[in-house]
C-alpha cells in the first residue's frame, strides 16, 4: 500500500498566462494601451512634484499592411536601468509609490506591461545622464521575457522616458480625427486633461504630419448642487459631489461609456474610476434624462480600501468583510460589481439619491409638454430618417443614373484611376447576375491589390445590395509619385480590373467653350451647379457674359436666369462661369445650350432620385385606417398615434408620450416606417405592375433589405444590451 505524501509548490505563471492577462487587461482596443502610456507619463511628473506645466507627446506613425508605431514621451525623472526592471519586468510588485499614500494610479504592477498584448513594446528613459532601455520580447507573440541594459550616455537634451509600441496591423489604430477625439472624451484621462495648468498633451500624426492639442472641453451646463455626502456603513467615508445640467443631450445612446460626456465622473485623488452607468436609472426613458447630467464624484476611500486591501494581502490577512476584494476591477472597467463589493453598492446608492430629484424634474418636465416630441427622440427620429432616405435614394439611382441597370457581370469603374500622390484612389465594384435567380443574398469578392512590392494578401469585399445589381467603393491607399498599383476583382469565375498611377496632373488646358460634362444629373427638386468653361483669350476678346437656353421638359429650369458671368482661374489660365440648375419630377430631361459670340456649347440634364438627406417622422392624431404614411413632397413619415398598436407602446399625449423613448416603441417604429416607405416606393416605381402577388414579392424584399439598418438606427447596439436578458 503507497504512503501518504504531501507538498507545498510553487504555481508557474506562464508566458500564455501573461499573454491571457494581458488580453483580458487590453481588449482589442489600442487606445487603451496609448491611455495607460499617458497616465504613466503623468504619474512620473507627479513624482517630480513639478510646479510647471509638463508635457506629454503621443506619435502615431502608419504603415500600410504594417504595424502602426504609437510613441509616448515625457520629460520627468526617467528611471535607471534597475528601475526599468523593477517597475516593468516584476508583476503584481507594489512599487508605484502608491501603496505609501503618493497620488499615483500604478495599482496593479502590471500596467504598462499589459501593452506587449497589442505588440512590441519598449521604453528608453534618462537618468543622471544615463540612457537605459527595457523591452519585452516579442516574437508573433508576447514571450514572457524582456531585454534590460545600459545604451550609454544620454544625447545632450534629452531627459525623461519614450516608450514605443509597435500595433500590430490585426488591431486597428484609429485615424487621427476619431483617435483625437476618442483620448478627447476618454474618461481615464480626464482629470489631467483638466488639469490645464499643468499638463500639455499632444496628438501628432507622423504621416500627415498633423499635431493638436488634447483638450476637454467640459459640457455648457448649469451647476445643480455641490455636496458632500456620507457613505452609510463606511465611518468617516464620504464623496464630494458636483452635479450640472446641461441643455441639451451630452451623448449619444448606444455610445461607450469610457467616452461618455454625461453621468457622473468616479474618481480619487488623480485616478479617474470609471464613468457611473446610471444604476437604477440606467434604463429608458430615464437615461434619455440622465444624458444630459454630468459632473463628478471624488472618493478618497477609492483609494483607502485598494491600500488597505493590498496591505492585508501581502500580510497573509483575512479580507475584511466590508473589503472583501480588490476594489478595482483588472480588466480596468471600472468599480467592481455592485454585488460583490458593499463599498460599491453604498456608494451607487449614494450616486442614486443625488440624481433622483433631478431627473424626476426632467422626467415631469416631459410629461408637461402636453405630448410634444422630446430632443432625444427628435435626434433618434433624424438619424433613421436620414438612414432611410438614403435606402430609398439607393433603390431608385439616386447614384446619378437615370435608373437603367448596369449590363451584366462584373466591373471596376473606372478601368484606370489617375490620383494626385499621397491621395486616396477609390473605386466602384458593380456585379450584376446573368439572371435574378442567380444571387439572392450578398455578394462577397475577392480583391488583391498588385503593385512593386508584389502581390498583396486577397481581401474580401462584401458588395451592397441595390435594386437588380450590387456594388460598393474599394478603397486604395495613397502612394508616392509614380506609383502603379493592379486592381483585380473575382467572384466566381468572373474577374475584372483596373489600374491606379499616382502621379501630379497639371490643369487641363481650356481649347474652346465647353461644359465641364456633356452630362449633369440634377436631384429632383433640388438645384445643381453647372460649371462652363471658355480660353481667357475668348472672354477678353468677346466680352464675360454667356447666354444659355434651355429646350425639352419644361420642369428643368434656371432660377437665376439666362446669364451668366466668367472669372479667371488662374491655374488653367481660363474663364469659368458658374450657373445653377433646377430639376423637377424624375427622369425628367433636357439640353442646355450656352453661347459666348459666336462659339456654342452644349450639354445634357437629367432629373434623378432627390436622395433627400433625411426624412422627417412626426406624430398625428388622424382618424384613418393606417399606422403611418409617407409623404414625399413634404419629406415627412406622419405616425397615427390614433392607431391602437401605436397608442399601446406610445403612450398618452396628456402624459408627454412616456414611451417615445422606450426599445418596444422603436422597435414597433421601425417596422412601421420600413412599411409606409416600401409602399411609397413601389407605388411611384411600378405603376405598370397590376399583379398583387409580385407587388407583395417586391415589397418583402424591400422590407427585408431596409428593416434591419432602420432598426440599429433606432435601437443601438448598446440600448439593446439593456434590456437583453442573455
Amino acid at each position: 500500500m503507497a504512503r501518504s505524501e504531501r507538498r507545498v509548490v510553487e504555481v508557474e505563471v506562464t508566458a500564455r498566462a501573461q499573454r491571457q492577462d494581458a488580453e483580458l487587461a487590453m481588449g482589442s482596443d489600442p487606445i487603451n494601451a496609448i491611455v495607460e502610456l499617458v497616465t504613466n507619463c503623468d504619474d512620473a511628473y507627479l513624482a517630480m512634484n513639478s510646479s510647471r506645466r509638463e508635457k506629454i507627446r503621443i506619435e502615431v506613425e502608419r504603415h500600410r499592411r504594417a504595424p502602426t508605431r504609437v510613441v509616448v514621451k515625457d520629460r520627468a525623472g526617467g528611471m535607471s536601468a534597475n528601475e526599468l526592471e523593477q517597475r516593468l519586468g516584476r508583476m503584481g510588485e507594489r512599487t508605484s509609490g502608491f501603496e505609501t499614500g503618493a497620488e499615483r494610479r500604478g495599482l496593479f504592477g502590471r500596467g504598462a506591461k499589459d501593452i506587449v498584448h497589442f505588440g512590441p513594446a519598449r521604453w528608453e528613459s534618462v537618468k543622471a545622464g544615463v540612457l537605459s532601455f527595457f523591452e519585452l520580447l516579442f516574437d508573433g507573440r508576447f514571450t514572457g521575457k524582456a531585454e534590460v541594459g545600459v545604451l550609454g550616455s544620454a544625447p545632450q537634451g534629452r531627459r525623461g522616458t519614450t516608450a514605443t509600441l509597435h500595433v500590430q496591423p490585426r488591431f486597428r489604430v484609429p485615424r487621427h480625427e476619431t483617435l483625437l477625439q476618442r483620448l478627447r472624451n476618454h474618461y481615464a484621462l480626464r482629470p489631467l486633461l483638466l488639469d490645464s495648468d499643468g499638463r500639455e498633451v499632444t496628438l501628432k500624426d507622423e504621416s500627415q504630419d498633423r499635431s493638436d492639442k488634447i483638450r476637454f472641453e467640459p459640457p455648457k451646463a448649469v451647476l445643480l448642487e455641490e455636496v458632500t455626502r456620507s457613505i452609510p456603513g463606511f465611518d468617516g467615508q464620504q464623496v464630494d459631489l458636483q452635479l450640472y445640467e446641461a441643455s441639451e443631450p451630452l451623448s449619444e445612446e448606444g455610445e461607450d461609456r469610457e467616452y461618455w460626456r454625461h453621468s457622473i465622473l468616479i474618481r480619487s485623488g488623480r485616478a479617474a474610476y470609471e464613468i457611473f452607468d446610471g444604476g437604477k436609472f440606467s434604463r429608458e426613458p430615464d437615461a434619455s434624462h440622465l444624458r444630459r447630467i454630468y459632473g463628478y464624484a471624488s472618493v478618497p476611500g477609492i483609494n483607502e480600501l485598494i491600500r488597505a486591501f493590498d496591505d492585508a494581502e501581502e500580510s497573509g490577512a483575512t479580507p475584511d468583510a466590508q473589503n472583501p476584494l480588490r476594489l478595482v476591477r483588472r480588466d480596468r472597467r471600472g468599480l467592481a460589481g455592485r454585488r460583490d463589493h458593499p463599498f460599491v453598492d453604498a456608494l451607487y446608492t449614494v450616486l442614486e439619491e443625488a440624481l433622483t430629484p433631478h431627473l424626476e424634474r426632467l422626467r415631469k418636465a416631459a410629461e408637461e409638454a402636453e405630448g410634444e416630441v422630446s430632443e432625444e427622440t427628435r435626434r433618434r427620429w433624424d438619424r433613421a430618417g436620414r438612414e432611410l432616405a438614403k435606402l430609398m435614394d439607393e433603390d431608385t439611382g439616386g447614384d446619378g443614373s437615370d435608373g437603367k441597370l448596369p449590363p451584366p457581370g462584373l466591373s471596376v469603374i473606372p478601368s484606370v484611376r489617375p490620383v494626385e500622390p499621397g491621395e486616396a484612389a477609390r473605386l466602384l465594384v458593380r456585379y450584376r447576375p446573368n439572371s435574378a435567380d442567380e444571387q439572392a443574398g450578398p455578394v462577397a469578392v475577392e480583391v488583391v491589390e498588385a503593385d512593386e512590392d508584389g502581390r498583396h494578401e486577397p481581401v474580401s469585399l462584401v458588395l451592397e445590395p441595390r435594386t437588380g445589381y450590387f456594388s460598393r467603393t474599394y478603397t486604395v491607399a495613397g502612394r508616392e509619385e509614380g506609383a502603379m498599383s493592379e486592381v483585380v476583382v473575382r467572384v466566381g469565375v468572373a474577374e475584372a480590373s483596373a489600374l491606379v498611377q499616382w502621379r501630379h496632373r497639371p490643369p487641363a488646358l481650356v481649347e474652346q467653350l465647353e461644359f465641364e460634362s456633356a452630362r449633369f444629373s440634377v436631384k429632383d427638386g433640388q438645384e445643381r451647379r453647372v460649371v462652363l468653361v471658355a480660353p481667357w483669350a475668348m472672354v477678353t476678346e468677346v466680352g464675360d457674359q454667356a447666354q444659355f437656353k434651355i429646350e425639352g421638359d419644361s420642369s428643368i429650369s434656371l432660377p437665376q436666369g439666362l446669364s451668366g458671368v466668367f472669372t479667371h482661374d488662374e491655374a488653367r489660365d481660363a474663364g469659368i462661369c458658374r450657373i445653377r440648375v433646377r430639376g423637377q419630377r424624375v427622369g425628367a430631361r433636357a439640353r442646355l445650350t450656352a453661347t459666348l459670340g459666336e462659339d456654342v456649347a452644349e450639354t445634357e440634364l437629367i432629373v434623378t432620385s432627390t436622395g433627400v438627406s433625411g426624412i422627417k417622422i412626426e406624430f398625428t392624431d388622424a382618424d384613418v385606417d393606417q399606422r403611418a404614411w409617407l409623404n414625399m413632397e413634404e419629406g415627412r413619415i406622419y405616425v397615427n398615434t390614433n392607431d391602437p398598436t401605436v397608442r399601446r407602446y406610445v403612450g398618452p399625449k396628456n402624459k408627454g408620450r412616456p414611451g417615445q423613448n422606450s426599445v418596444p416603441f422603436n422597435v414597433m417604429l421601425a417596422e412601421v416606417m420600413v412599411d409606409a416607405a416600401a409602399r411609397h416606393q413601389l407605388q411611384r416605381q411600378e405603376t405598370e405592375v397590376r399583379d398583387a402577388v409580385t407587388l407583395f414579392g417586391r415589397q418583402l424584399a424591400l422590407t427585408k433589405k431596409w428593416l434591419p439598418r432602420i432598426h440599429r438606427a433606432l435601437v443601438p447596439e448598446g440600448e439593446l444590451r439593456t434590456v437583453r436578458n442573455w
